[in-house]
């Protein structure tokens, strides 16, 4: 039988806070290695990932809309991943970006899956499960 995940922080699907979304992006950027990067929120549309240009100071920041906040859980996490794959497959909207964006999707939402099908232990929701029964 299907097992239905509950959210913990609301009594339905949506309502994603802005402290799930920041720690999902700290969890995200940590576990691909860009300690050198950090998550801001701002009130532009839209999301955008920006590079520091000097080479003296590595990294960047990945601002993600406000609007963001209360929305599906799912759409926060897919803009903040979505950012995130303009890191590694800078700039544009290519091949390349889409093949690391699919990465980045099957690691941090807990779709990818390593030896005899266990779940990555290194892959979680924030204070919740991997999806594993779905």
């Amino acid at each position: 039988m299907n097992e239905i995940r509950s959210n913990k922080t609301s009594t339905n699907m949506g309502a994603v806070t802005k402290e799930e979304v920041e720690k999902f992006a700290r969890a995200a950027l940590n576990a691909e290695e860009y300690f050198d990067w950090k998550m801001e929120w701002t009130d532009n549309a839209p999301s955008i990932c920006l590079r520091n240009k000097s080479e003296d100071e590595p990294g960047g920041r990945i601002l993600i809309k406000d609007k963001i906040i209360g929305r599906y859980p799912w759409e926060a996490y897919h803009e903040v991943l979505h950012e995130i794959s303009h890191i590694g497959a800078f700039p544009g909207h290519g091949m390349a970006f889409h093949d690391e964006y699919a990465r980045l999707i099957r690691r941090h939402l807990g779709t990818e899956k390593r030896g005899e099908g266990e779940p990555d232990p290194n892959v979680k929701f924030p204070e919740s499960e991997p999806i594993d029964k779905m």
